[in-house]
């Protein structure tokens, strides 16, 4: 009786360090505060959350409306986001910190929980971030398929259950990928509760969820109306994602091909693939096999996405994803050596797999190596402990960076043009106004460059028409990945073009003022001044036509193994290579869903001064003749890639019949 009792305060003892260590590895406390792409649409969420603004309506991302906290290094600029950060964080991390725990206990061998507790602690500690929802889902689903002895009780069992679909209910609100997990995870869990247990079970706790949702979503400031919209709008986000942002891992490896992450990747696939087969053809063959096996491959789908889409370092949201999610695959009883062996082996090899994809995506995007990641664990884990025991001193740090950021990014002109009258910004550097406290007023699509499709271009512009439209645009052309200038958000630049001129130049930004020349959206001359079916490397003089104002607008669709391809992986890029009257060549990138409608081609406007000087009827260069071609990827030349499009393109270009204002030359 007393060795019992010693053995139990024992293990009760090594929990209690195991779950503080694996909490404080954690918690991510923000970054610091930054005008940079990233943390400038991080802060538009906090932003966002912090004036209610409606997800789906006033602001359409993949991000729910507690998306800001879904980010690790989210920056702030204000005490009351550090503070809601901090509170959500250190909540979180301790909830989930005993839910991986729970998944300890349950593994059978001491080798598995050496290596399942080594990884969660010191490499997914360090990194967390999306992989951490995810496997969260996952580890939800399989404790509820498989519950400790304690849960077996029937109370016991519904007080777990219902905790784990508020769980899942909170999740959803974080972003649209979760949502999509955690909607199957909730099915697949209910179907089992009401295949073992009861259909009433199944039914209280469809109720629960749906009702915890709703809860959470106007706790949350939202409105239940807004729901659809939300779900509607991410998915086109979402559906257009990996046709718009692919990119590979390196601009400098871009024409030199480095398979090395996906041979990691796709080993640890076929690894953990044959292992979830074999976990379900071994008898007993029951249904809850088949619900983990469905939404582990699920999320293993999901990060796949996330991670090689666009490649940069989002690869290491897979890699920590495909070393964790073979713990989460129980073998099955009974089980013969052999088979045992085989199964543990495959476990071991998806688990190496995961990690040492992690350490070479690592390396190459953040100087992680695996010499010396128990350095960066450890200094992260430190600077857990320094800013819960000073939290107002770390907020006076980033108070301390945000007035440095202000002195810096100062616009004392635009300041005093602006006042407090509403303004956006078009570029994806929001950080500015917020830092400096404009009346910020978005359009529903803030960072333009995510507005991919024909629906999305049309609600950008739509918000600058009406009473409604921002007084004043802070305005900078800055596309990402080289896409053409003026392609990205190309509807709404057409409106600014008749609707707003110039008023001054400050650090590399224009100011534009509202002087309202048109009503509704910008239209289109009604016949095309040339409209051709085209190829890819097919050049199309409009030497002709080089003196007009042109439009542009390109019909480039996908072929049957296209959408296979995009279905899967990533397509390749589209480049439209122009030559000038100059005698110069310029090659961009175009997004075959953004192109199709049109957009400013000619006269060639490649930033914001030549977009003052266009105002000032400057002459600009103009396009003679063009072409497009596809940029060779993965060891494939443009004419093989040419397999994943209709052979046809659709070419048409119109007259712009929309001038820019005139304003005297200063």
């Amino acid at each position: 009786m007393n060795q019992s009792v010693q053995l139990d305060v024992k293990s009760l003892i090594i929990y209690g360090l195991l779950f503080i260590l694996l909490w404080l590895s954690l918690i991510k406390l923000g970054g610091n505060p930054s005008i940079d792409l990233d943390p400038s649409w991080m802060l538009v969420l906090a932003h966002a959350f912090q004036h209610h603004w409606q997800a789906g309506v006033d602001y359409i991302f993949t991000y729910g409306p507690l998306g800001y906290f879904a980010n690790p290094y989210a920056a702030y600029y204000d005490k009351v986001s550090f503070n809601y950060f901090i509170i959500w964080s250190v909540a979180s991390s301790f909830v989930l910190a005993g839910l991986f725990l729970i998944r300890f206990s349950q593994l059978p061998y001491f080798i598995e929980k050496v290596i399942y507790l080594f990884l969660l602690i010191f490499i997914l500690g360090t990194w967390t971030g999306d992989a951490l929802y995810f496997l969260t889902t996952v580890a939800i689903t399989v404790l509820l398929l498989e519950p400790p002895h304690f849960f077996n009780q029937k109370i016991n069992y519904i007080i777990l259950l219902a905790f784990s679909l508020l769980i899942l209910a909170i999740l959803p609100l974080l972003k649209f990928s979760f949502f999509l997990l955690s909607g199957m995870a909730v099915i697949g869990i209910l179907i089992h509760v009401w295949h073992k247990y009861h259909y009433q079970w199944a039914i209280f706790g469809l109720l629960f969820f749906v009702a915890s949702f709703l809860t959470l979503w106007l706790i949350s400031g939202q409105s239940i109306f807004n729901i659809a919209d939300f779900l509607l709008n991410s998915w086109q986000i979402a559906s257009y994602y990996d046709q718009a942002m692919s990119k590979e891992s390196s601009e400098v490896r871009l024409n030199t091909f480095d398979a090395t992450e996906y041979y990691f990747a796709v080993a640890g696939i076929v690894t953990l693939t044959i292992l979830i087969a074999l976990t379900c053809c071994v008898a007993p063959k029951t249904l809850k096999k088949g619900i983990a096996a469905a939404i582990i491959l699920c999320g293993l789908f999901l990060t796949w996405k996330a991670g090689f889409i666009r490649h940069d370092s989002h690869s290491i949201i897979f890699f920590c994803s495909l070393m964790l999610l073979p713990f989460f695959v129980n073998y099955p009883a009974p089980i013969s050596p052999s088979l045992l062996i085989l199964m543990r082996g495959l476990l071991f090899a998806t688990a190496l797999m995961g990690l040492l994809g992690l350490f070479y995506a690592g390396h190459l995007n953040h100087g992680y190596h695996f010499k010396h990641f128990m350095v960066h664990w450890h200094i992260g884990v430190i600077d857990n402990l320094k800013t819960l025991s000073s939290l107002n001193s770390a907020a006076m740090k980033r108070d301390i960076e945000k007035a440095r950021l202000q002195r810096h990014y100062d616009f004392p002109q635009v300041r005093a043009a602006v006042g407090q009258a509403r303004v956006d910004i078009f570029s994806p550097h929001q950080g500015i106004l917020l830092l400096h406290s404009f009346h910020y007023q978005a359009r529903p699509i803030f960072q333009g460059y995510s507005a991919y499709n024909k629906s999305l271009l049309s609600l950008n512009a739509l918000s600058y028409v009406g009473d409604k439209a921002p007084e004043f645009v802070l305005f900078k052309i800055t596309p990402i990945d080289g896409r053409f200038p003026l392609i990205e958000d190309s509807q709404v630049l057409r409106i600014l073009l008749r609707d707003y001129r110039p008023i001054l130049l400050e650090k590399g930004f224009l100011l534009l003022k509202r002087d309202v020349r048109g009503t509704g959206l910008a239209e289109t001359a009604p016949v095309p001044l040339m409209q051709k079916t085209v190829s890819f490397n097919e050049p199309i003089d409009i030497t002709h036509l080089k003196d007009k104002a042109l439009l542009l607008r390109l019909d480039i669709e996908l072929s049957f193994w296209g959408q296979w391809v995009k279905l899967l992986f990533k397509l390749p890029e589209v480049s439209l290579v122009v030559q000038t009257d100059s005698g110069n060549e310029f090659t961009y990138r175009v997004v075959p869903s953004m192109a199709k409608m049109d957009f400013m081609f000619n006269p060639l406007v490649k930033n914001e001064e030549d977009w003052l000087l266009w105002h000032l009827q400057q002459p600009l260069e103009k396009i003679n003749s063009f072409h497009l071609t596809l940029r060779p990827q993965w060891s494939f030349d443009s004419t093989q890639l040419m397999r994943l499009f209709y052979p046809e393109i659709k070419v048409y270009l119109s007259e712009n019949e929309t001038t820019p204002h005139s304003i005297p030359t200063p």
